[in-house]
């Protein structure tokens, strides 16, 4: 039983030995991955590593314009009805919905 053992080792150490030397191309590495059967978690693993291309054009207009809608008041965009009345050297300047500023002139 002993002697197998020891068979059994130094045969792997020649093999070890012998084998030290020989190198695997790219392309050989590249063919043997791609022809062993994927398993679900090599599946997954390639699906999160993959790479995702976006030009990088939307996403500056896409800031910009988040940029802007953040920035500009929201009151720019109303439409106001205002409507000044003058009064002798007095303007009143009534706007809808809002409070009425009287300005005296003189």
């Amino acid at each position: 039983m002993k002697d197998k053992d020891l068979l059994g080792l130094k045969l792997k150490e020649i093999m070890e030995e012998d084998s030290r030397d020989i190198g695997l191309s790219s392309e050989l590495i590249d063919n043997i991955i791609s022809s062993r059967k994927k398993t679900w978690r090599d599946t997954v693993h390639d699906f999160l590593n993959r790479e995702i291309e976006i030009s990088i054009a939307p996403i500056v207009v896409g800031i910009v314009i988040l940029f802007i809608v953040t920035m500009v008041p929201k009151e720019i965009f109303k439409d106001e009805n205002i409507e000044i009345i003058k009064i002798g050297n007095s303007q009143m300047i009534i706007r809808e919905g809002r409070e009425v500023v009287y300005n005296d002139e003189g």
